[in-house]
């Protein structure tokens, strides 16, 4: 019985410093998938500014959504994290920077994003579309100078306001070219943009 109780008691404690260890290994494969998603983030982040300061919105738009991605994975990965402190380290590391680098910019790609749709409406002739969301844009124009004065933004680069424009002129002229109509077309967003 002496025998018996003390192979129970050398089971219960292997256990226990396998569960201990096991855990130990589990957090430290946490830590390191945070890290390593965090500093993919980082050079998405790098790739991101360089293409902001380079100011042009279409590549700025075809990167966004990439960034927006792994932020998010970056987040849920650091989530898995044990420890408040640690979690909230990594975050000020690897989120917060990329999360400003996309807030400098999230008016404007919704601004091309919008005149995209617009373009859209237009050359497919819905007048009142194109009309609300030009008073829409106005409003986006409008909230996005309050957001960024009050979020002490640093400012993009003037030539990606020029471009909004120069896609949002004709639009409101209504000088843009129509397809003839007894042709069936559809149009991508690549086309518009080289329409």
């Amino acid at each position: 019985m002496k025998v018996f109780k003390i192979s129970i008691c050398a089971f219960l404690s292997l256990c226990m410093v396998f569960s201990i260890f096991t855990s130990r290994k589990v957090e430290a494969s946490a830590n390191r998938s945070a890290e390593n998603t965090g500093e993919y983030l980082l050079y998405l982040l790098n790739d991101f500014t360089k293409v902001i300061n380079s100011g042009e919105i279409y590549d700025i738009d075809a990167k966004y959504d990439g960034l927006s991605n792994q932020i998010k994975k970056t987040e849920a990965t650091i989530g898995k994290v044990s420890g408040a402190s640690t979690r909230k380290a990594l975050q000020a590391k690897y989120v917060r920077p990329a999360k400003i680098a996309r807030e400098r910019v999230i008016y404007e790609v919704s601004q091309l994003r919008l005149l995209k749709s617009i373009g859209k409406n237009a050359i497919a002739g819905k007048v009142s579309g194109v009309t609300t969301d030009l008073l829409k844009l106005d409003r986006l124009k409008k909230r996005a100078v309050d957001i960024k004065k009050a979020g002490n933004y640093a400012a993009v680069p003037g030539s990606i306001n020029k471009q909004l424009a120069s896609i949002e002129v004709p639009l409101k002229n209504g000088k843009f070219a129509i397809p003839d109509s007894s042709v069936s077309f559809s149009i991508n967003n690549y086309e518009l943009d080289t329409f």
